[in-house]
C-alpha cells in the first residue's frame, strides 16, 4: 500500500510539473529539477491547495465552481487534468469551457483539452469580446497538445509586461477586478483589455487602440510593450495626467495644453460655483475629502432631498466651508441629479461665469459603480490643479461651453449603443432641440463636469423646463433626465458654444 500511495504521489509531481497550470514548464534542466521540487512541495501542502493561483488556473474559483472537488478534499490541479476537463470544467474563471466547445464544434472535448487548445489558438482565454470570436493566432494545432517549449513560451509570454503593469494602480482603479496584486495581472491580461481598462495611469488603452486600430481582441499594451526598442522603459506620457489633453467631441482640432503654463501666468480668471446635488448623503465624505484640499476660493451649493440630509450636509460642511460661501437647498427628489441642478440651484450658480457639476453617485446595479463615481471625482474635483486648469482653460477658450471627463471605461459600451431613443425624442422636441437620433454624439455619462454659464442660459429660460422632469421611482433608464443628460453637448451647441472632452494617457 505504501509502494503503491508513494508511485501515485511521484505520477502525480511528474504530471503537474509538465502541466501549463501549475507553471509552465522550463526548458533548462536545472529549472525542471526545480520546478519538480515546487510541485512537490506543493503536493504536500494541502492547505495552500486552494490558495493557488496561476495565470491559467485558479484553484480557489475551482473550488467554488466545483465544490463536489472541494468537499471530497480533491487536489484541484490533478482533478482538472484527470477529470475535470473531460467534463468541461474550467480552469479559470476566464475561460467558458461549454461556451468554447459550441463555437468551436470541430474540437472534441473528449479527445482534447479544451483551455489548452485556447490557449494554443488564441494565446489566452479571450477568445470572444463582445459576442465576437476574435482571430486565431496559431492555426496549427499538433494533436499531442502542447510541446515543453509551448508550454513555456505561454506561460513566460506575458513576464516581461509584467514589469511595466501598475498593479497598485489597477487594484486602486477597479477594485471590482480582483483582489491581489498577482490578480491584477492576470485579470488585466485575459480580460480586463478588452473592457478597456487601463494597465497603468499614464496609459489610455482605449485611445492606444483607436490610434492604431487594433480590433478588440487585441490587447493594446502588449502591442505597446511589443513595439518598444528599449525593453527596459515603458514610453511615459511627455507629462504628469494632470497636464489634461482636450480633445474634441468629434476628434477634431485635438490640442493638448500644459497645467503649469496656465498656473504661471497671472490674469483675471472666470469665477467658479460648485453645485453638488447630494442624494446619498454617506457618500458625502468623498467630496468632503477633496475640496479639503483645495484653496481656490468658490461657492457651493449643495442640493439635498430632505431636512434631515440637510442637517447633515450642514454639519459635515461646517468646517471646510467656513470661509466660503455655502447654500443647502432642500429639493424634490425628482429628475435625478439633472433637475436640481437646472431648476432648483441655477438662481444661485448662475450669478458665476461657470459651474461644476457634481452629485453623489452610486449604481447600485452594477458592479463598478463606486469606481464610475470615484474616476469623475477625482478628474473634476479631485485638486487645485484640475480646477485651476478648467478655468483658464475656459478663459482662454471663450467659444467652449463645456468640458468633461472622458467616460468610463466601462460605461463606453453602452453609450455607444443609445438606448433611449424615445426619451431623447421627446425632450429634444420640447425643449425645441436638433437632434440626430441615427448618428448620436458622445456625451458626459454621469453628467459631471464643467460648464459654461452662458451656454446654459438659453435653456433655463426656457418654457416646460419645471415640467419636464418626472418623480424618482428608481428608474434605471429611459427617463427625462436620462434624455437630457445625452443632450447637454447639443444644449451648448445650440447656445453657440462648443463642447469637449479631456482625458489622460499617451
Amino acid at each position: 500500500m505504501l509502494i503503491l500511495r508513494c508511485f501515485r504521489y511521484l505520477r502525480n509531481v511528474l504530471r503537474l510539473s509538465g502541466a501549463i497550470y501549475f507553471s509552465g514548464g522550463r526548458s533548462n534542466k536545472r529549472a525542471r529539477y526545480l520546478e519538480v521540487l515546487n510541485v512537490a512541495l506543493y503536493l504536500r501542502n494541502r492547505s495552500e491547495w486552494a490558495n493557488y493561483h496561476s495565470p491559467f488556473f485558479d484553484c480557489r474559483n475551482y473550488y467554488q465552481a466545483n465544490p463536489d472537488v472541494r468537499d471530497a478534499g480533491l487536489e484541484p490541479i490533478s482533478h482538472y487534468l484527470e477529470h475535470g476537463w473531460r467534463e468541461l470544467r474550467s480552469p479559470s474563471q476566464y475561460f467558458d469551457a461549454a461556451g468554447f466547445s459550441a463555437a468551436h464544434p470541430h474540437i472534441n472535448g473528449q479527445r482534447h483539452d479544451l483551455a489548452e487548445v485556447c490557449l494554443r489558438l488564441y494565446g489566452s482565454y479571450a477568445w470572444k469580446v463582445d459576442g465576437e470570436i476574435v482571430p486565431v493566432r496559431n492555426a496549427q494545432m499538433s494533436r499531442k497538445g502542447f510541446s515543453l517549449r509551448e508550454r513555456t513560451r505561454l506561460f513566460n509570454v506575458w513576464q516581461k509586461y509584467r514589469h511595466f503593469f501598475d498593479a497598485n494602480f489597477y487594484l486602486l482603479e477597479y477594485p471590482d477586478a480582483a483582489i491581489t496584486t498577482d490578480e491584477a495581472f492576470v485579470h488585466y491580461m485575459h480580460r480586463g483589455f478588452s473592457e478597456d481598462r487601463n494597465p497603468r495611469r499614464d496609459f489610455d488603452g482605449h485611445r492606444y487602440r483607436k490610434r492604431h486600430g487594433l480590433s478588440r481582441g487585441e490587447n493594446p499594451f502588449r502591442h505597446c510593450v511589443d513595439s518598444l526598442r528599449d525593453a527596459t522603459a515603458f514610453p511615459a506620457n511627455s507629462h504628469d495626467w494632470l497636464a489634461l489633453r482636450v480633445d474634441s467631441v468629434e476628434d477634431r482640432n485635438v490640442t493638448t495644453d500644459t497645467l503649469g503654463s496656465y498656473l504661471e501666468e497671472n490674469r483675471e480668471r472666470p469665477s467658479l460655483c460648485v453645485h453638488l446635488h447630494c442624494f446619498y448623503v454617506d457618500l458625502l465624505h468623498e467630496v468632503i475629502d477633496r475640496i479639503r484640499l483645495i484653496t481656490i476660493p468658490f461657492p457651493l451649493v449643495v442640493t439635498v432631498c430632505s431636512e434631515v440630509d440637510a442637517a447633515a450636509a450642514q454639519y459635515l460642511l461646517a468646517d471646510i466651508m467656513l470661509h466660503r460661501e455655502l447654500h443647502i437647498i432642500v429639493v424634490k427628489n425628482r429628475g435625478r441629479d439633472i433637475a436640481p441642478f437646472l431648476i432648483d440651484a441655477s438662481a444661485i450658480w448662475r450669478k458665476s461665469d461657470l459651474v461644476l457639476h457634481l452629485h453623489t453617485k452610486k449604481s447600485p446595479h452594477i458592479s463598478w459603480g463606486d469606481s464610475w463615481r470615484r474616476y469623475l471625482f477625482d478628474r473634476t474635483i479631485g485638486g487645485e490643479e484640475i480646477l485651476g486648469w478648467a478655468i483658464d482653460y475656459f478663459s482662454n477658450h471663450p467659444s467652449t461651453g463645456l468640458i468633461y471627463p472622458e467616460n468610463y471605461c466601462m460605461i463606453r459600451y453602452f453609450t455607444e449603443k443609445e438606448q433611449n431613443h424615445c426619451a431623447i425624442r421627446s425632450v429634444a422636441e420640447k425643449l425645441g432641440l436638433e437632434y440626430d437620433l441615427l448618428s448620436p454624439r458622445a456625451y458626459p455619462a454621469g453628467s459631471m463636469g464643467f460648464y459654461r454659464v452662458s451656454a446654459l442660459v438659453g435653456i433655463l429660460d426656457s418654457e416646460g423646463l419645471e415640467d419636464l422632469f418626472e418623480q424618482e421611482m428608481r428608474q434605471l433608464d429611459g427617463t427625462a433626465a436620462h434624455a437630457f443628460e445625452r443632450l447637454l453637448p447639443e444644449v451648448v451647441r445650440q447656445g453657440g458654444y462648443e463642447a469637449t472632452l479631456y482625458a489622460a494617457g499617451p
